[in-house]
This record gives C-alpha cells, structure tokens and sequence, in this order.
C-alpha cells in the first residue's frame, strides 16, 4: 500500500514535465535501504538471530509514522465508491497467480500450481466481465486503451521477470557454492545500492538525450548480459570483480525502473492516475514474486530432476535469466521515439 501512495503524491503535486525529475530524485533517500539492508542483515543473522529480520520493522514503523504525520501533505481526490466485487476477484486472482508459481517451483507441487493458474485466470475473466459492466470498476479497462500504459506495464512485467531473481539467487550462491559469511555476501551486494544512487543524477540527463524507447531497449539488453556475466564466475576468489559488475548492475537496474514507471504513468489523466498508478504496483510485486519464484523453480529443476552441480545450475540458471531479460527487451520497440517527451 505505501508503494503507490508515495507515489501518487509526487503525481499529485507537481506538474508532468517535472514527473522524471521528481521521481527519479525522490527514491534516492529509499535506495539507502537495498545498500544498508544486506549488510545489517547479514550481521543480525550471523551474530544475534533471524528472528531480528522481522522485529527491526517495528522502530522502523514507528519511525515511518511519526514522520509521515508531519510531513506528508493532506491530498485529497473525488472518488466513487469502492468496488468491494472488483477488488476481491482481483486480489483473489492475484493471490492465485502467486501461489501457483509457488507451488509450481516446488517439487510434486506442479498440479496444485496448474490448478491454481487456471483457477486465477478464470478470477481474471470473471474480473474483466465485471469491469465493462460497471461505471466505475477498480481498475477501468479504459487503461489499456493509453498506449504507453500498456507497453509500459506489460514491458515492466516482462523486465522484471528476469531480474527479480538475481538479488535472490546471488545471496544462495555466495553463501552455499562459495561459502561465504552472511556478513560477506551482504557486503558484495552493497555495490548494487551504490551503484543505483550513483545514477540517479544522470538518468533524466540520458533519458532527455537518448529518448525513453532507446534507453528501454538498450539497458534491457545491458541488464540481460550482465547476469550472464555473473554465469562465468566459478570460484570464490574471484570476489573482486563482483564489485564492478554489481555496480553496473545497479545503475542499470535504477534506471530501467525510473524510466519504466514514468513512461507508465505519465500519460494517465485525472482519476485514471490513482487506479493506473495502484494497478503498477501490483504488477511491480507480482512480477517480482514471479520472477523470484521461476528462478527458484529453474535452479531446482537443474539441480533436482537433471542432477547438475549445483554451482552448474547456478550457472545455467543466470544464462537463462539473461536471456529472457535481453529478449524482453525487445517489446519497449513498440514505443514511439517521441514518447515520454511531456515529462521532461
């Protein structure tokens, strides 16, 4: 819920042709946490208990409240009522979709896993049914009639697909094929954070210079084959040059979200911008789940049902990450050089 609620109101408040700047620099202060939290976390695990994961959150919370009460400007919007019937076939479908790919990455599990996915896209179709037939459904179809919406979220889906598995996956690799510490893998996922503050002050600078399609297309491309970089590592020494290739990882993976959520949204008008923006989110998190789950799922048909090494299937598995991140790629050619334009 805080995801599309922070930004919505950075939508809110300033006007399009600011959109890119504002939301590129104003996800820098949460950026902190992706390079503080692996390292914290991976000394809480090591010296004290797992059980403080999960506990950090209440200061954190508590924090997160009273700042929120003092800073965050009272934006209000018209709105309808709430479609009760809309958001619980949706959120019905999408809780499906995501335990299917869970149980599908699970051994014996496969049945319940197609069970659950024709169950959820049947949610789905009855979601659709309800939506033309009511004047103001949860999210209104219209949003797919906005071009650069529609790229813009199926392209995200796509992207993340390939991606989300890698901040996964390199932790178990580190630690279960090169026996490392917690503490030291949360110390070689740092250079990802870095590398993703590093950026954000260049990134409306590349978009403005490049255009969104050519920047989608080529860093999509980047991403792709920098995971297969990550396949050619095969011994622990060679721990140095996780660092450069993390950090290039993590400018790259900053900027494709900042140019993916803007192109998403910045088309969207009135009303359309709340419902659009909240729809994003939750195909941000679904996406993720999915990809951490196929990833999970490829790694354990490797090493399970084919028998290969297990630092093998790791890297099989990034070869096909990168794969598929290079080839989703190619769907933000659907945009128009001139797209994006209004928002910088």
């Amino acid at each position: 819920m805080m995801t599309p609620v922070a930004r919505l109101i950075l939508v809110k408040s300033y006007p399009r042709n600011k959109l890119l700047t504002v939301m590129n620099f104003a996800v820098i202060p949460a950026l902190v946490a992706p390079l503080v939290g692996p390292v914290l976390g991976g000394y809480i695990v090591q010296y004290a208990s797992w059980h403080w994961i999960f506990l950090i959150n209440i200061p954190m919370g508590v924090a997160g409240f009273i700042m929120g009460k003092k800073l965050v400007p009272a934006l209000y919007e018209d709105t309808k009522r709430l479609d009760w019937t809309g958001f619980v076939l949706f959120a019905a479908a999408a809780c499906g979709f995501t335990l299917a790919v869970e149980f599908g990455s699970q051994t014996g599990r496969g049945v319940y896993g197609l069970l659950l996915g024709l169950g959820a896209s049947l949610l789905i179709g009855a979601y659709v049914w309800h939506a033309k037939r009511r004047a103001a459904p949860l999210f209104p179809l219209s949003l797919f009639d906005i071009r650069t919406f529609r790229i813009g979220i199926t392209g995200n889906l796509f992207t993340r697909l390939g991606i989300s598995a890698v901040p996964f996956l390199l932790p178990l690799l580190l630690q279960v094929v090169f026996e490392y510490s917690p503490s030291q893998a949360g110390w070689l996922l740092a250079p990802i954070a870095v590398g993703a503050i590093g950026i954000k002050p260049w990134v409306s600078k590349i978009i403005q210079r490049f255009s969104y399609r050519k920047v989608l297309v080529y860093n999509t491309l980047f991403m792709g084959s920098l995971i297969i970089v990550l396949a050619q590592f095969n011994d622990a020494s060679q721990w140095l040059w996780f660092i450069p290739i993390l950090t290039i990882m993590g400018a790259c993976n900053s900027m494709q979200f900042s140019a993916m959520n803007t192109i998403t949204i910045g088309d969207l008008q009135g009303t359309q911008t709340s419902s659009g923006n909240s729809l994003m989110a939750v195909n941000q998190q679904l996406a993720i789940s999915f990809g951490i789950a196929f990833g999970a799922a490829v790694l354990n048909l490797l090493r399970e049902r084919l028998q290969m090494d297990t630092l093998v299937a790791f890297q099989t598995t990034y070869w096909i990450l990168g794969i598929l991140t290079i080839l989703s790629g190619l769907y933000f050619l659907r945009l128009k050089p001139e797209d994006g334009r209004g928002l910088y």
